[in-house]
């Protein structure tokens, strides 16, 4: 619960929002996650969310558009700062017309991958969902994939055809897109990189396992034919085809998808 100070302004309660830093990265990179009561809170509607990486006089921010519009994590890069020694970050809930500041968190600290990983309230979403950047050629589509990642596969959507990226929860959205999304996760980490698949394969296939789905097909450490491995990756699609099914037929998706068509 935020507390209200002096200025009249909220503080918003530090245990909502998490900053865990990308080991590695060449300039500061931290990714904001933040627990829905932020983001479900009346007063912020409409609002901007603004983070600000601090060192002693030195300061960048980076706007990170509404609060509506906030993914529970979203990657942010701080070009000017090399690394986050002596950096403390404050996010800032701003009206977009007076610039009012409705709520702020200060003296936020980078925590580290590991600890927010083995943290229960911290666990990694299957499919974070972000929107695309203005340089992604979408073709038209209304979403697509980033595999180009070292997590999990993020769902990107197009702005301009969402208005916020709670629509993904729409009847409409999940009869469309996901089978079509689950088939191109299970295609691109079981056909595309078999021969070295990704580490968040795994969860995709225990997921699979969850809808009552066959094993996976298992190529024999004998195979070296191409035949032999054409015929594991044909056994790999007809899983993956299974498994969409099942996955339609547990969320009830033919029969959102008919409700859908008589509306």
């Amino acid at each position: 619960m935020a507390l209200m100070n002096y200025t009249g302004r909220e503080s918003i309660d530090r245990s909502l929002i998490d900053i865990i830093g990308e080991k590695n990265a060449p300039v500061l990179t931290v990714y904001l996650k933040t627990s829905p009561e932020l983001k479900n809170n009346p007063k912020y509607a409409g609002c901007m969310v603004s983070l600000d990486a601090i060192r002693s006089t030195k300061a960048e921010r980076r706007e990170l558009g509404t609060v509506e519009d906030l993914p529970q994590s979203v990657k942010v890069v701080f070009r000017d700062f090399p690394s986050s020694n002596g950096v403390s970050f404050r996010l800032k809930v701003v009206h977009p017309i007076d610039k009012m500041i409705f709520g702020v968190a200060s003296n936020l600290h980078e925590k580290e991958e590991t600890s927010a990983d083995n943290d229960t309230g911290g666990r990694k979403p299957l499919l974070p969902l972000n929107w695309a950047e203005q340089s992604d050629n979408l073709k038209g589509r209304f979403w697509k994939l980033n595999f180009k990642v070292p997590s999990n596969p993020i769902l990107l959507l197009a702005k301009g055809k969402f208005s916020s990226l709670g629509e993904v929860n729409q009847p409409a959205f999940q009869a469309l897109a996901f089978p079509s999304i689950m088939r191109e996760i299970l295609t691109y980490a079981c056909i595309v990189r078999f021969e070295n698949p990704p580490q968040w394969a795994d969860d995709w296939v225990k997921l699979a396992k969850y809808l009552g789905c066959d094993e996976t097909p298992v190529l024999p450490d004998s195979a070296e034919s191409p035949q032999e491995i054409e015929e594991y990756l044909d056994a790999m699609a007809e899983w993956i085809d299974d498994v969409t099914a099942s996955f339609a037929e547990d969320c009830r998706l033919g029969e959102i998808t008919s409700e859908f068509k008589r509306s």
